[in-house]
């Protein structure tokens, strides 16, 4: 990964070891193999609520899941995001997100009332990720990578609580071990490849699910 992170030059669009995410894939599918009783498996959607499933991404990655929803998904499932995403996102809860997304005061202040009502990603369906083939970075990295908070920190688990105490058991065990990979220089070269306003994923939905409304 290290060796070859330098040729990606692109995120989620050649598949090959020009693509960013083609490296997160392969590392996440070696911890997945290294570590069979990791808990991050089809049907779990423990991190798709806030506050982990409602993050903020770059243009460049909302691109790729904006082109996935256009070209992949039928029109009948274009027709059920919509539908969903109103149901899901109705009142003021988009008001509430684009104040939030722009004072770290008033999301830590809001952050206890959020996670009650654990609001969900509006791309989750029926508990599986409904645009899977193009999750962002986040999506891709949550459950099997390590993040290093500050310079000369030991890196730590990047994962839900469960999860991370599962890989932290794993990881004190005896015998043989097994290093996360860490994001730190990964994240690096994300920003390097992004471009464009970083908006949460309603935001960016919203808009989407606006536009389609006003062809219709």
């Amino acid at each position: 990964m290290r060796e070859h992170l330098s040729e990606a030059d692109n995120i989620g669009r050649t598949g090959d070891a020009r693509d960013f995410y083609a490296h997160l894939d392969r590392l996440s599918e070696g911890v997945k193999q290294t570590f069979p009783q990791s808990f991050c498996k089809a049907g779990c959607s423990g991190c798709c609520h806030y506050p982990v499933g409602l993050f903020t991404i770059t243009f460049t990655e909302w691109q790729v899941m904006r082109d996935h929803m256009e070209n992949v998904w039928s029109e009948a499932d274009r027709q059920d995001f919509v539908e969903r995403f109103r149901a899901r996102f109705r009142g003021g809860w988009l008001q509430l997100f684009t104040m939030l997304q722009n004072s770290l005061f008033l999301l830590m202040l809001a952050a206890p009332f959020l996670e009650r009502r654990r609001i969900a990603c509006p791309f989750l369906k029926d508990n599986n990720c409904s645009i899977y083939a193009a999750r962002p970075y986040q999506c891709r990295t949550f459950g099997h990578f390590a993040a290093r908070p500050w310079l000369g920190k030991q890196p730590k688990i990047y994962a839900c609580h469960m999860q991370g105490q599962n890989l932290h058991n794993a990881l004190q065990r005896s015998g043989p071990q097994f290093q996360l990979p860490v994001m730190n220089p990964i994240v690096i070269k994300l920003r390097k490849l992004c471009r464009g306003p970083r908006l949460s994923l309603p935001l960016w939905a919203s808009i989407w699910v606006r536009k389609q409304s006003n062809r219709g």
